[in-house]
């Protein structure tokens, strides 16, 4: 793996500039920002035999929705693998921090993902996905969430990315299913540098489908930089998990996320800052 100064000489002016946005974001943990528990990300459709992918997320959010509970920093470890060409599975741990409140880990979960058409094999992905959550203190809900996970291409640099899923919760005042979404469109400007704009919503007890007041809706735009560790040449990691140069998990990448969503509904915290860091090999 290269050298940290010697990575950032390598990196374009945006990258650097991604970067070190991400690096202040994290510093900015210790301060009082009000948000609301959960971080974002759309899950992609695709699985690579023997890659793992570590990963860190954080959710910033400003304004106290009307009709919320106590909003709160969010952030998320999490690890996957890809057993087989088509399913891949995932543990992961929650963290949040109240303002004026320590750090602390609130909740785990392990997830599931089974890749029924791959991307490459016609105009649509489509895979499912299905994972359970848990609370780490007595009295905290359990969630399951499952649905598909849909990608299509309409051009060559454009990807469509949809996850419509569904949300069991077991715990006080959780009656019904709700429905929580997320989507991306994202076009790829060079080959290490993307753009584009996520959307992320949920709407509570779909039986009874309610008022727009207690749904949560927003939107806005993402950055995406990618490069290759070890040199610049995707070269073989013989790390234990990689299997065969050439095949999958036989490289190592860097990803970093940055992005700043909008709230549409009065039950949406006005802004989200949202921001990833994920290593895959």
């Amino acid at each position: 793996m290269l050298p940290l100064a010697a990575l950032r000489r390598q990196m374009p002016d945006f990258a650097r500039a991604a970067a070190s946005s991400i690096l202040m974001l994290a510093a900015m943990a210790a301060s009082p920002l009000p948000v609301l528990a959960g971080t974002f990300d759309v899950k992609g459709v695709d699985v690579t035999k023997g890659e793992s992918e570590l990963s860190f997320g954080a959710a910033w959010q400003h304004g106290f929705p009307a009709n919320s509970d106590f909003v709160r920093q969010s952030y998320e470890i999490a690890y996957g693998y890809g057993f087989t060409g088509r399913f891949k599975m995932g543990i992961k741990l929650g963290f949040e921090q109240p303002p004026g409140a320590d750090l602390e880990a609130n909740s785990a979960g392990v997830e599931g993902q089974y890749v029924l058409v791959k991307p490459d094999a016609g105009p649509i992905g489509l895979a499912w996905f299905t994972g359970y959550d848990f609370g780490l203190k007595s009295g905290e809900s359990e969630v399951v969430t499952f649905g598909p996970l849909i990608s299509f291409k309409p051009a060559k640099s454009l990807e469509v990315t949809l996850n419509p899923l569904f949300e069991k919760v077991w715990g006080p005042s959780e009656p019904g299913l709700n429905f929580v979404y997320a989507w991306q469109v994202k076009r790829e400007l060079t080959d290490a540098f993307s753009v584009g704009v996520e959307g992320y919503g949920a709407i509570p007890d779909i039986g009874n489908w309610p008022s727009g007041d207690t749904q949560e809706h927003r939107l806005g735009p993402v950055i995406y930089w990618t490069t290759a560790l070890g040199g610049g040449e995707r070269t073989p990691m013989k790390l234990g998990l990689g299997g065969e140069p050439g095949k999958g998990g036989s490289s190592a990448k860097l990803e970093l996320q940055l992005g700043v969503l909008f709230g549409l509904t009065d039950a949406t915290a006005d802004t989200t800052v949202r921001a990833k860091a994920g290593i895959t090999w």
